[in-house]
This record gives C-alpha cells, structure tokens and sequence, in this order.
C-alpha cells in the first residue's frame, strides 16, 4: 500500500470515490464528493491547508481521509474532517474489507505527519460504522491517545414497521393540525427536486429561518451570506444526481414551510426546515413533518433519519436509535492526560450551582473549543 497526499478534491476522480464510497460503512450523503465540493467551494478559501489522504493498492482506491486544518487558541493546529460542523455524520472513507488500510492511513498520520497537527477533533463519528472501542484500538495501535469527548443520541423511523408508520399517520393531533391549515384556504404540498424549481424559494426559505430564530437565545446561522451560498451550491450540486427533496407547504399561495431532505442511499434524511412564525399557533413544523414522512413512504425509502440531535419531537416520531461520538486525538501523552482530567472535572461540576461557570474556565485551561 501507498499515501498519496491530495491538496486540491480534483485529484480524485468522483466517480473512483463514489465507488470506494459505496463499499465502505460510512456511506452517507456528507461524504460524498459532492458535499466536500460544495463545502470547498463556500468555505475552502477559510482553510489554508486541506488535505485528502488516500491510501492506495496497486491502482485501486481503498480509502480516503477528507482532512482539513483549523488554527485555534495558542495557535494550535486541529485536524478535522472537511465539513466539520456543518456535516451531521463524518468518517474515515474506505472499503469495509479492509480495516488494514485505514491502520496503514493512522500510522501514516501518527509518524510520517505528526508535525502537521497538535490534535485532532472527530466529530459524529456514527456507532454503527465505528464501534468506540475498535476505533480507540486502532489509534492505540498506531501509537496515539484517544478520548471520547462528547456522546450524542439521534432518531430514525423504519419504515418497513408499517404498523409504527400506520400509528404515525393516524395521531389525532397531527390530524387535527393538518385539517386546521387545510380549512383555512387552499392547502398546496409541494415536493421539488430540480434547482430551477427550487431557487424561487430560497430568499423565503432563508428569512423564514432568520425570522423563526430571532426569537430564541440562538441566531440563525443564514444571517451570514456565506451560509447562505453553501445551501445554494449543495442544493444545486445535490439536485443534479437526484439526492434532494426540498418541500414548501403553501397556503392560499404563500409558502408557510420549508424542509430539505436528503435521498441517499434507500435513506431520506432531514435535514434542515423553517416556517412562518406567523402561524406558530398552527403548528407548521408539525404539519411538515407529518408530509415528510408521508413523502418518504410513498417514495418506498427503508429509513427516515432525522439527522444529528435527539431533540423531544423526534423521539415522539421514532422507533430507532443510533449513536454518535465525538473523538479527541493526540500524538503524545501529556495533552491526553490534560484533556482526560478536564472531562473528569467537567462530569463532576455539571450539577453544582454555577457548574456552568467553572466549566468555561475548564475550557479555557485545556484550550478546548467547543466543536
């Protein structure tokens, strides 16, 4: 086996790495090469340095590592993957035969690269494409310290359980919101999937979401252009091979809903909505959500993922759960120890009056940023 060090996404052919990517367990729509292109192309200009480590075998393409570096506190250089914080899911890329070469790829990192990073920071890493403690193995392996820093429950539909679908559909609530916005004039859902019908929504799309968060402790994050310009590329990107779904439910002509999801992989993932905070009372996100999952049975989808989180209306709706995990990787010793300690003060002050307080000092002290 051999590393090649890509610097530029064009040195990898798409179509080589959707066929790496369709053997490898980590198969969802954000390590595609359509998301890392879409990412790049809005926020590549803020990463001096991105790299994409490829491992291969002959001529064969056997695993991939979409890398980026991001300078924080102390000018310390962290390791992420590309699109760190904006992709719900990351992994290693690589065949799931051959375990071998993602060894081969950390050994590669941990020796012949240890003076590109001071650390690394995995986020979302799924359970079910990485078990914790292979993966902690494979880094102890070859040398490095792993921790776990952050575990996070998300929730799914099997839409094969007809009887759970069936229950869904047939909750009174949701069917007394749905036929309140019907009575109110005419009720119109809408399923695009082309960009030239999706682009006139946009603007409506972006301020709905602007709106709908200026009432919270949280802004929206389409308050800055450049985030807006990401949707746009991804959505124009993904509209092409067929991998979205943006829907708008329209009343009396003016759309009060939005819901981006992703179709990939027999899987419709949801990923993004806003609605009119005009008819909050009438519970629009509700309403769309009940269309979502309507659109993904009809279209015969094995699963409906509700994405990163495990907010309280998710698990009303889910008969599946799934883990992620967030890992924290050092070359040596000593900052391991530092950020294990952390934890561990960090899990004993969560319930004391004003843990919060002492917990932002801890941060501090380990140089810690909040992923």
């Amino acid at each position: 086996m051999r590393l090649i060090i890509e610097t530029q996404l064009s040195g990898i052919a798409a179509q080589e790495w959707s066929v790496l990517l369709d053997k490898s367990a980590a198969n969802t729509i954000f390590q595609t090469h359509e998301w890392h292109d879409s990412f790049l192309g809005s926020f590549g200009a803020k990463y001096e340095e991105v790299y994409f480590l490829c491992v291969r075998e002959d001529n064969d393409l056997v695993c991939i590592a979409p890398l980026m570096i991001t300078v924080v506190r102390n000018n310390k250089r962290v390791l992420q993957f590309i699109g760190h914080g904006l992709s719900d899911f990351t992994s290693f890329i690589y065949d799931r035969t051959r375990p071998d070469a993602l060894q081969f790829l950390l050994n590669f990192i941990k020796h012949d690269w240890k003076l590109h990073w001071d650390y690394m920071v995995l986020k979302s890493v799924p359970v079910s494409v990485e078990k914790p403690e292979d993966l902690i193995k494979s880094f102890r392996e070859t040398g490095l310290y792993c921790l776990i820093f952050e575990k996070c429950s998300s929730a799914g539909i099997n839409l094969h359980d007809l009887n759970f679908v069936s229950q869904i559909h047939g909750k009174r609530k949701l069917k007394q919101q749905l036929n309140r916005l019907a009575r109110m004039g005419k009720y119109e859902v809408l399923h695009l999937t082309s960009y030239e019908e999706i682009e006139p929504y946009l603007n409506s799309f972006f301020k709905q979401h602007i709106d709908q968060w200026a009432i919270t402790n949280t802004p929206s994050f389409f308050l800055d252009e450049e985030n807006s310009a990401f949707y746009r590329s991804f959505l124009a990107a993904m509209a092409k091979k067929k991998w979205v779904n943006f829907t708008a439910i329209v009343l009396n002509g003016t759309p009060i809903a939005f819901g981006i999801g992703f179709l990939y992989a027999n899987t419709f993932l949801f990923y993004k909505t806003s609605y009119d905070v005009a008819y909050l009372k009438r519970s629009p996100g509700s309403v769309l959500l009940l269309e979502l999952i309507n659109f993904a049975t009809r279209c015969g989808f094995h699963e409906f993922n509700f994405g990163a989180g495990f907010e309280g209306y998710k698990t009303r709706f889910s008969n599946v759960a799934f883990e992620t995990c967030s890992y924290k990787i050092f070359g040596g010793r000593l900052g391991f120890i530092i950020d294990s300690f952390m934890l561990k003060l960090v899990d004993r002050v969560k319930e004391v009056q004003g843990g919060e307080k002492i917990l932002d000092i801890a941060k501090r002290i380990s140089g810690y940023r909040s992923p």
